[in-house]
Protein backbone atom coordinates (compact mmCIF):
# COMPACT_ATOMS: atom_id res chain seq x y z
CA UNK A 1 0.00 0.00 0.00
CA UNK A 2 0.95 3.38 -1.01
CA UNK A 3 2.54 5.54 1.86
CA UNK A 4 0.69 8.74 -0.13
CA UNK A 5 -2.09 7.35 -2.33
CA UNK A 6 -1.72 10.75 -4.86
CA UNK A 7 -1.94 11.33 -8.44
CA UNK A 8 0.08 13.99 -9.83
CA UNK A 9 -1.51 15.30 -12.57
CA UNK A 10 -4.77 16.62 -13.03
CA UNK A 11 -6.73 14.29 -15.49
CA UNK A 12 -8.34 15.12 -18.46
CA UNK A 13 -5.13 16.87 -20.19
CA UNK A 14 -4.54 13.62 -21.87
CA UNK A 15 -5.85 14.39 -25.56
CA UNK A 16 -3.11 16.85 -25.66
CA UNK A 17 -0.55 13.60 -25.46
CA UNK A 18 0.83 11.67 -28.25
CA UNK A 19 -0.62 7.99 -28.98
CA UNK A 20 2.12 6.42 -26.84
CA UNK A 21 2.37 9.15 -23.86
CA UNK A 22 -1.53 9.08 -24.13
CA UNK A 23 -1.19 5.31 -23.08
CA UNK A 24 1.13 5.85 -20.25
CA UNK A 25 -0.90 8.22 -18.98
CA UNK A 26 -4.20 6.51 -19.14
CA UNK A 27 -2.83 2.87 -18.04
CA UNK A 28 -1.24 5.15 -14.59
CA UNK A 29 -4.83 6.35 -14.02
CA UNK A 30 -6.43 3.19 -14.18
CA UNK A 31 -3.93 1.45 -12.06
CA UNK A 32 -5.34 4.35 -9.67
CA UNK A 33 -8.52 4.14 -9.84
CA UNK A 34 -8.34 0.28 -9.60
CA UNK A 35 -6.24 1.43 -5.44
CA UNK A 36 -8.96 3.83 -4.87
CA UNK A 37 -11.35 1.06 -5.83
CA UNK A 38 -9.54 -1.44 -3.76
CA UNK A 39 -9.76 0.83 -0.59
CA UNK A 40 -12.94 1.36 -1.09
CA UNK A 41 -13.63 -2.76 -0.94
CA UNK A 42 -11.70 -2.83 1.80
CA UNK A 43 -13.27 -0.37 3.88
CA UNK A 44 -16.43 -1.84 2.71
CA UNK A 45 -15.72 -4.88 3.83
CA UNK A 46 -14.82 -3.67 7.29
CA UNK A 47 -17.54 -1.60 7.53
CA UNK A 48 -19.91 -5.17 6.72
CA UNK A 49 -17.97 -6.75 9.44
CA UNK A 50 -17.19 -9.36 6.50
CA UNK A 51 -13.45 -10.54 7.99
CA UNK A 52 -12.48 -12.96 4.98
CA UNK A 53 -13.13 -10.19 2.48
CA UNK A 54 -11.33 -7.62 4.54
CA UNK A 55 -8.39 -9.94 4.75
CA UNK A 56 -8.56 -10.84 0.88
CA UNK A 57 -9.05 -7.44 -0.06
CA UNK A 58 -6.32 -6.39 2.63
CA UNK A 59 -3.71 -9.19 1.28
CA UNK A 60 -4.17 -7.22 -2.44
CA UNK A 61 -3.03 -3.98 -0.47
CA UNK A 62 -0.11 -5.62 1.06
CA UNK A 63 0.65 -8.66 0.02
CA UNK A 64 4.12 -9.48 2.44
CA UNK A 65 2.95 -10.94 6.13
CA UNK A 66 5.37 -8.51 7.27
CA UNK A 67 4.81 -5.43 9.06
CA UNK A 68 1.17 -5.23 7.60
CA UNK A 69 0.04 -3.34 10.54
CA UNK A 70 1.49 -0.29 8.77
CA UNK A 71 -0.40 -0.59 5.54
CA UNK A 72 -3.51 -0.57 8.77
CA UNK A 73 -2.47 2.16 10.20
CA UNK A 74 -2.32 4.54 6.65
CA UNK A 75 -6.10 3.03 6.47
CA UNK A 76 -6.95 4.18 9.87
CA UNK A 77 -5.56 7.74 8.77
CA UNK A 78 -7.27 7.80 5.22
CA UNK A 79 -10.74 7.13 7.13
CA UNK A 80 -10.43 9.50 9.21
CA UNK A 81 -10.05 12.00 6.52
CA UNK A 82 -13.11 10.07 4.84
CA UNK A 83 -14.95 10.70 7.84
CA UNK A 84 -14.66 14.27 8.40
CA UNK A 85 -14.84 15.23 4.90
CA UNK A 86 -18.71 13.11 5.45
CA UNK A 87 -19.36 15.15 8.21
CA UNK A 88 -18.74 18.23 6.11
CA UNK A 89 -15.38 19.04 8.60
CA UNK A 90 -13.03 18.88 5.89
CA UNK A 91 -12.84 19.67 2.06
CA UNK A 92 -13.23 16.84 -0.27
CA UNK A 93 -9.86 17.33 -1.30
CA UNK A 94 -8.21 16.17 2.04
CA UNK A 95 -9.47 12.94 1.06
CA UNK A 96 -7.31 12.43 -1.90
CA UNK A 97 -5.25 14.14 -4.38
CA UNK A 98 -8.00 15.83 -6.56
CA UNK A 99 -11.65 16.65 -5.91
CA UNK A 100 -13.04 14.82 -8.92
CA UNK A 101 -10.90 11.41 -6.99
CA UNK A 102 -12.10 12.53 -3.35
CA UNK A 103 -15.87 11.92 -5.26
CA UNK A 104 -15.08 9.27 -6.66
CA UNK A 105 -13.89 7.43 -3.22
CA UNK A 106 -16.64 9.21 -1.50
CA UNK A 107 -18.99 8.24 -3.28
CA UNK A 108 -18.82 4.86 -2.26
CA UNK A 109 -19.56 5.26 1.55
CA UNK A 110 -22.56 7.04 2.83
CA UNK A 111 -21.70 9.60 6.11
CA UNK A 112 -23.17 6.41 8.07
CA UNK A 113 -20.46 4.13 6.45
CA UNK A 114 -18.01 6.83 7.27
CA UNK A 115 -19.32 6.27 10.91
CA UNK A 116 -19.38 2.75 11.02
CA UNK A 117 -15.90 2.43 9.65
CA UNK A 118 -14.61 4.75 12.29
CA UNK A 119 -16.37 2.63 14.83
CA UNK A 120 -14.61 -0.62 13.56
CA UNK A 121 -11.30 1.27 13.20
CA UNK A 122 -11.53 3.12 17.31
CA UNK A 123 -9.37 -0.03 18.98
CA UNK A 124 -6.48 0.66 16.41
CA UNK A 125 -6.62 4.12 16.37
CA UNK A 126 -6.86 4.39 20.53
CA UNK A 127 -3.59 1.80 20.35
CA UNK A 128 -1.87 4.09 17.76
CA UNK A 129 -2.28 7.09 19.49
CA UNK A 130 0.18 8.48 22.37
CA UNK A 131 -1.26 9.32 25.52
CA UNK A 132 -3.67 11.53 25.98
CA UNK A 133 -2.63 15.08 25.82
CA UNK A 134 0.68 13.97 23.90
CA UNK A 135 1.79 15.17 21.07
CA UNK A 136 5.39 14.71 18.92
CA UNK A 137 6.61 15.82 15.42
CA UNK A 138 6.57 13.45 13.29
CA UNK A 139 7.84 13.18 9.07
CA UNK A 140 5.15 15.31 8.64
CA UNK A 141 6.76 18.36 10.91
CA UNK A 142 3.59 19.09 12.69
CA UNK A 143 2.26 18.06 15.89
CA UNK A 144 0.33 14.92 16.12
CA UNK A 145 -1.26 12.65 18.80
CA UNK A 146 0.51 9.62 16.79
CA UNK A 147 3.35 7.80 17.36
CA UNK A 148 5.71 8.87 14.57
CA UNK A 149 8.25 6.02 14.38
CA UNK A 150 6.49 3.02 15.85
CA UNK A 151 3.41 0.66 15.42
CA UNK A 152 1.99 -1.31 18.61
CA UNK A 153 4.11 -4.06 19.97
CA UNK A 154 1.36 -6.30 20.51
CA UNK A 155 -1.41 -5.80 18.29
CA UNK A 156 -1.90 -7.53 14.71
CA UNK A 157 -4.12 -7.50 11.77
CA UNK A 158 -5.96 -10.39 13.75
CA UNK A 159 -6.28 -8.69 16.50
CA UNK A 160 -7.90 -5.61 14.35
CA UNK A 161 -10.51 -7.36 12.83
CA UNK A 162 -11.28 -9.54 16.10
CA UNK A 163 -11.87 -5.52 17.38
CA UNK A 164 -15.00 -5.44 15.42
CA UNK A 165 -17.09 -7.79 18.03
Amino acid sequence: MPNVHWRHWEPGFHHHLSDDARAQFEACDALYLGEIELFAETFRAVIDGRPDAFAEAFSQLHPPPHERLVSLAMLNNLSLRLHQWKLGEAPVASVCSTEGDSDYFGGFFTAEDSEVLRQRLAVLDARLRLPKGEEQRGWQRWPSPYRANEMPADFTVDDFVASWR
